[in-house]
């Protein structure tokens, strides 16, 4: 039995969970619909004044009217938030300002009066069916619906309503919306995961886990398109594997393979965050240096190639090195992608020519006007 529990508490755990590589998205698109969802409530709190003109006492609701300005201002505060603070804590003032709005508005209604007809009963309910629209674990709902519950609840304690069949029946149907609505939301936190996966898969090569081809030409389209918007540099650089043919007709596909992914993984710790690095087919990689002048790219790729040079392959009793020649060009407005790629892929060659195991710079040989600035 303990067994058992220790399962289920596995399991509970694991679809309580985010993987970290999605969370940044989940957050946006919760920051998103919150902001909107908020700029809709603010609006119809101002706007629901009239109708408790309409049908509250007028001492009533010029009470009502002040907490449903403040309430609208909030929101519409919360609204323009943008990084920080976390998603959690955006969530929570959300939820947790229209708890205490609408509860302090339960509180201004006098006893017995036609509040509730007017649709202040329904403030619990609404604020749990709000979690649904967000993609939020099915713990994380239920943690924010503690808030719209204690608002179900404050009339008991303020002696305002009874506990009977009246309130049971709402209690249950509290539960019910705020259960489909936690369910909703972590369905939703499903979907975006499996549609992450599925965008990364599409774009990740399968044996190095680098950037594919066809995602590092897009790229290098938005960052050419940012490059000239900006008057900036951007430098690629085409790396080659020297005589790599020999590893796989020596020691076979699999220690090739091996090859490629330590080579893989050598790229991905020496390129910045703002860089990316791609398999561009077969032994030849990719790498994009956004914002970087050609004496800086060629610092970062003499490092990268005598990084990889310096790599210990396992082979069948040996140790195995490769190097690595490198091509680099700078983008020179207004050509293309594929221009400032085959300038990259020539100089590429002419390293190839000269030795091997060097970087050549395509810009220093053929331009004469500065990198990022119009031929």
């Amino acid at each position: 039995m303990t067994t058992r529990w220790k399962q289920l508490g596995v399991v509970l755990a694991r679809a309580h969970a985010v993987p970290a590589a999605c969370q940044l998205q989940q957050a946006a698109v919760v920051r998103s619909r919150l902001a909107q969802l908020a700029r809709i409530v603010a609006v119809l709190c101002v706007a629901w004044i009239g109708v408790d003109v309409a049908g509250l006492d007028a001492a009533t609701a010029a009470r009502a009217a002040p907490v449903r300005v403040a309430l609208a201002a909030a929101l519409l505060a919360i609204s323009k938030l943008r990084e920080r603070p976390s998603m959690q804590a955006a969530m929570a003032g959300f939820i947790g300002l229209q708890t205490l709005g609408f509860g302090l508005l339960q509180y201004l209604l006098a006893p017995g009066k036609a509040g509730l007809s007017l649709g202040y009963g329904l403030f619990p309910f609404v604020i749990a069916a709000q979690l649904a629209i967000f993609p939020l674990t099915w713990g994380r709902s239920l943690l924010l619906g503690l808030a719209p519950a204690a608002l179900l609840c404050a009339p008991l304690l303020a002696g305002t309503r009874t506990l009977d069949h009246a309130f049971a029946n709402d209690a249950w149907l509290f539960v019910l919306i705020l259960g489909l609505a936690a369910w909703g939301g972590h369905m939703q936190v499903r979907l975006l995961v499996d549609l992450l996966g599925a965008q990364r898969d599409a774009s990740t090569d399968g044996l190095t886990g680098l950037a594919n081809r066809r995602f590092a030409e897009d790229r290098l389209q938005s960052e050419r398109a940012r490059a000239i918007r900006r008057r900036e540099p951007l430098t690629v650089a085409m790396i080659d594997l020297d005589h790599f043919k020999r590893v796989n007709d020596t020691w076979g596909h699999a220690v090739g393979d091996l090859t490629l992914v330590m080579v893989a993984g050598a790229l991905q710790e020496q390129v910045r965050a703002i860089d990316l690095a791609a398999r561009f087919g077969g032994e030849e990689f990719l790498v994009i240096l956004p914002g970087t002048e050609p004496e800086q790219a060629v610092a970062v790729m003499e490092r990268i190639r005598e990084h990889i040079g310096a790599l210990a392959i396992p082979a069948p009793g040996d140790t195995l090195r490769v190097t690595a020649s490198v091509g680099l060009a700078c983008l020179r407005p207004p050509e293309t992608v594929g221009e400032l790629l085959a300038r990259a892929d020539a100089a590429l060659y002419r390293a190839k020519a000269l030795g091997r195991d060097r970087c050549e710079v395509a810009c220093a040989d053929t331009d004469d006007a500065p990198c990022g600035s119009p031929a």
